[in-house]
């Protein structure tokens, strides 16, 4: 029984004791306390622990920083939310299409910035990566250099995206050749066959050189005709070439135009020997097909063999005013004709366009003229209703058939220019100082060579006509681009050679094919005249002018005399002029010198003469640079009166002869 008591005395002491221990009194103290703790965590964000589950609140057990070693958005003690925060690479990762940055955390599949490559500046390179970037074409090629990848594929069956890719590959051609002809019935209704068999080589050269060669061979009936025709030309910017023409074994000349014109019977291929090649004829036809179509457009494809065809067909109508003899009778004539267009064309596996056919039915109410009148024939093809606008065609119709050929070569562009441009830069040719007109054959003739100085006057025009260009087959087109020229008085170069200079007027111009110099002193002095050729001095001129004195400060020869002009632009100096003899006068103004009959002048009341104005009526006004010259029928001693203008004052000379 003492046992008993005492482990109930011992137990009680051991309760009190704790509770003692633990604080259970104001003064209790925490190191002597024996913490409990929850068994489960406790969370901040940033931390976790295991909270007291004594009367010290304030303990925590195990407290430490949240983890997250496999990145799962978890803390991987107390599995707490603590989220993730992605880190990504600083080079950028890209493929054919986009650019992103991969992550660098166990989020392998996480990827930041990715978006489309762009580029606005169409250098070849991503704005953002500077990765290469395909600028593909409808054939699906990058045309950026050094690329060429197809990076698209076509859909062959569709004829607008062929027909654009096969357009857009015509750098891959490198020459080919041209052929057409024409078979018809005759408008009598007499079967006959024409022939045009025009062989056309085109190469095209590297630095955008064209060389163009036709053979042409014809038979219409007994006639027969041929000749060679070659062009070549540099396309030097967007609406300027350089070309030079050669006809049958005549010398070369330069055309300063786009030469490459070959026309077929109907359709105009004015773009096939060109620098690009049949594809815009190709393009041209097919515009036609889905703009003109009457009914379907019929299409053919044979992609194993890289070709398509297209069929359509289309009308066109114009009504002929003219007076022409029909079986409704004389009167107005809606010309109809009618189409039927078959255009076959072939392509390499890169699509470049390799062969072009064209098929071309034509059918017409046009039943052709006689002496001026026309006549309907058995071979008129249809019959047209202008109030219905629809025609149909004849039993008996027979079409006029027009078929054009053409293949094409592929290749690299290396053929050399056969005619290069330095062949034809002068380097001399001669002056003359006259012009002669043949009154009977329009033909010009030059003499008076310049051999040395010239001897002129004040306000008198000197005039140099360029001739005798080397090397041979110059043109004179090709000189007017290539030449330039410096003027000086007194060994100082005159600045402002323009009409309106003080000193001197001078001008390289041209007088119809003929380029020449013209200088104009308006003061004494030594002139010279410094002509080059691409920067190169060639010739030098000089003219010696003397102010030579007389009555109004000018000598006058014979058949000359001098106006006075005191106010200029004006129509307010008068003039008389009386015939010594009968005969047709003719009078040659200098430059920048008008007249006008005063008579029809003052009867217009001064404003500009028209055709019911008395005769004779002269207007020169618009003399200009060149002066001008008119003729008038005079009797002996019979006077008239001028009105002369000047865009200067001063003293002019006028010449005459009397015939």
């Amino acid at each position: 029984m003492k046992i008993k008591i005492f482990a109930l005395i011992l137990a009680v002491a051991t309760v009190l004791l704790a509770f003692a221990s633990c604080g259970g009194d104001k003064g209790g103290d925490t190191d002597n306390c024996q913490h409990t703790f929850d068994t489960k965590w406790s969370t901040s964000a940033t931390d976790h622990w295991y909270a007291a589950t004594c009367e010290h609140g304030e303990i925590k057990n195990k407290l430490a920083k949240h983890s997250d070693d496999n990145q799962d958005g978890k803390c991987d003690v107390c599995e707490y939310e603590v989220g993730h925060t992605h880190t990504y690479e600083s080079n950028w990762t890209f493929d054919e299409k986009s650019h992103w940055k991969k992550a660098t955390c166990l989020h392998r599949d996480e990827v930041d910035k990715l978006s489309l490559h762009s580029d606005e500046n169409l250098d070849g390179s991503c704005d953002v990566c500077s990765t290469h970037v395909h600028n593909p074409n409808p054939a699906g090629f990058c045309t950026i250099a050094g690329c060429g990848k197809q990076t698209g594929s076509i859909d062959e069956t569709n004829l607008t995206d062929l027909v654009n890719a096969v357009v857009f590959q015509k750098y891959l051609v490198n020459g080919g050749n041209i052929s057409y002809d024409f078979k018809g019935p005759s408008n009598t209704g007499a079967a006959y066959v024409a022939n045009k068999l025009d062989t056309v080589k085109y190469i095209f050269g590297k630095d955008n050189y064209t060389y163009v060669k036709v053979q042409s061979e014809s038979t219409n009936g007994d006639a027969t005709g041929s000749g060679v025709y070659e062009t070549w030309h540099q396309l030097v910017g967007a609406e300027e070439t350089f070309g030079i023409i050669k006809q049958d074994d005549l010398d070369l000349a330069l055309d300063m135009s786009n030469v490459d014109r070959l026309n077929g019977y109907y359709i105009a291929l004015s773009t096939i020997a060109g620098d690009y090649g049949v594809e815009e004829t190709l393009y041209a036809l097919y515009e036609a097909a889905i703009g003109d179509v009457i009914g379907e457009l019929e299409v053919y494809t044979d992609t194993e063999g890289n070709r398509i065809v297209f069929k359509y067909n289309y009308k066109t109508v114009f009504v002929n005013y003219s007076e022409v003899t029909t079986d409704d009778g004389r009167g107005e004539v809606y010309n109809v004709n009618y189409f039927e267009v078959e255009v076959g064309f072939t392509y390499s596996d890169n699509y470049a366009l390799t062969a072009l056919d064209i098929i071309v039915y034509s059918y017409t109410n046009d039943p052709g003229t006689a002496d001026g009148y026309g006549f309907l024939e058995p071979d008129v093809d249809l019959d047209y209703d202008p109030v219905t606008d629809t025609f149909v065609l004849r039993e008996n119709a027979l079409a006029n058939v027009y078929t054009i050929n053409i293949t094409q070569n592929l290749g690299a562009r290396t053929a050399e220019n056969p005619y290069p441009q330095s062949k034809f830069v002068p380097d001399d040719f001669d002056l003359y100082l006259t012009e002669t007109e043949d009154e009977e054959t329009g033909e010009f003739s030059y003499s008076d060579l310049l051999a040395g100085d010239i001897n002129a006057e004040v306000r008198e025009f000197v005039k140099l006509y360029v001739r005798n260009c080397t090397p041979v087959g110059t043109s004179l087109h090709f000189i007017h681009e290539l030449v330039s020229f410096k003027l000086y008085k007194d060994g100082v170069e005159i600045e402002n050679t323009g009409f309106d200079s003080e000193i001197a007027f001078a001008a390289f111009t041209y007088h119809g094919e003929q380029r020449l110099f013209m200088i104009m002193p308006k003061v004494e002095g030594s002139y010279k005249l410094v002509i080059y050729v691409k920067d190169d001095s060639v010739r030098e001129v000089n003219i010696k002018v003397e102010e030579e004195e007389s009555a109004g400060g000018v000598k006058l020869d014979e058949n000359q005399f001098a106006v006075e002009v005191t106010e200029s632009y004006s129509w307010s100096n008068p003039y008389t002029f009386t015939a010594t003899q009968a005969g047709t006068y003719t009078f040659v103004l200098p430059a920048g010198v008008g007249f006008v009959n005063a008579d029809a002048w003052d009867a217009a009341e001064e404003t500009e003469a028209t055709d019911d104005a008395p005769a004779p009526y002269f207007d020169f006004q618009t003399g200009g640079m060149n002066g001008g010259q008119f003729e008038i029928e005079l009797e002996a001693n019979q006077s008239i009166r001028f009105y002369v203008s000047a865009s200067e004052t001063g003293s002019f000379v006028v010449s005459y002869s009397v015939a």
